[in-house]
């Protein structure tokens, strides 16, 4: 193990990490766990994991915890369709719909209600850099503008019973909510570009990712859904409600979802992985790729 010293740092004040987690968050039980890393230089000067992966059962967060990391799937997506590009299958300006045929009729919300909206061609398709940027138009669907009420009507969902496929034909029936390119909403473009994979590469999204960067890495901990010899290490899984106290929402010791491979192969917040994992993808960033 190495030093925060050869990292140039002062393990003292490193020790304040833990010291402000723990006094503000994981002793009055606004947290439930805490996992530091600060890696420098090459060196890893502060590995520190902190609390509870299972406050009911007393069962500490340990290095090898296995987390549902959520929207931190995104960049590992995100370097998936980036290695296509490398491969020479698009440029980042070629409409998306070169892939996904039925696309190619978007249309683009210019008022009115859900139910009769008044809609036009957009002046520019819809691109992989919008996709991969967040600005092509479309939306998560959780608010009561028109075209997120057109979102929810035509069955839009990241249910782990849906396929790509299908998400990909309910959301082609969606308008747009602005002009390609114009804003920035955060938004299903992710799972889009998981869609994307799949189309380019003719291969399950997560056959790709294992062979493509899970494999390559060593991330032998990353995966969409946790294997049963690995289930006592996953954490249980908290939300905070209004009076910042937690409640449990999957007890990883009863019937998780995350126990089965999910239809849905979420690009945008579906894989689980470890510290260790995750930390071995960063590092591959920090080097540049």
């Amino acid at each position: 193990m190495t030093t925060a010293a050869q990292a140039g740092l002062n393990p003292a004040r490193l020790a304040r990490i833990d010291r402000f987690l723990t006094e503000r968050y994981l002793g009055p039980g606004r947290l439930p766990c805490a996992f530091t890393v600060v890696h420098r230089r090459g060196v890893t000067a502060h590995w520190s994991p902190l609390g509870q992966a299972d406050v009911e059962r007393g069962a500490a967060l340990k290095d090898d915890t296995i987390f549902r990391i959520y929207s931190m799937t995104k960049p590992i997506t995100s370097v998936a369709l980036m290695t296509l590009y490398e491969q020479g299958y698009f440029q980042l300006n070629d409409p998306v719909s070169r892939y996904l045929p039925s696309w190619k009729d978007q249309k683009v919300w210019v008022s009115g209600d859900a139910d009769s909206p008044e809609l036009k061609a957009p002046e520019q398709p819809m691109t992989f850099r919008h996709v991969l940027s967040h600005t092509g138009g479309l939306t998560y669907g959780g608010t009561n503008h028109p075209v997120d009420r057109i979102f929810r009507h035509e069955g839009v969902n990241r249910d782990r019973n849906e396929s790509l496929s299908t998400f990909i034909e309910h959301l082609a029936r969606v308008p747009l909510r602005y002009e390609p390119g114009t804003r920035w909403m955060y938004s299903v473009s992710t799972d889009v570009c998981g869609a994307l994979v799949e189309a380019i590469s003719q291969k399950p999204f997560d056959e790709f990712l294992e062979e493509n960067i899970f494999k390559p890495l060593g991330m032998s901990d990353t995966s969409f859904w946790v294997e049963p010899e690995k289930r006592d290490r996953l954490t249980a899984n908290y939300q905070r409600n209004p009076d910042r106290t937690l409640k449990l929402i999957d007890d990883a010791r009863g019937e998780s979802q995350y126990y089965t491979r999910p239809v849905f192969l979420s690009g945008g917040g579906g894989l689980t992985s470890t510290t260790a994992d995750y930390f071995r993808f960063c590092e591959m960033l920090r080097r540049g790729g």
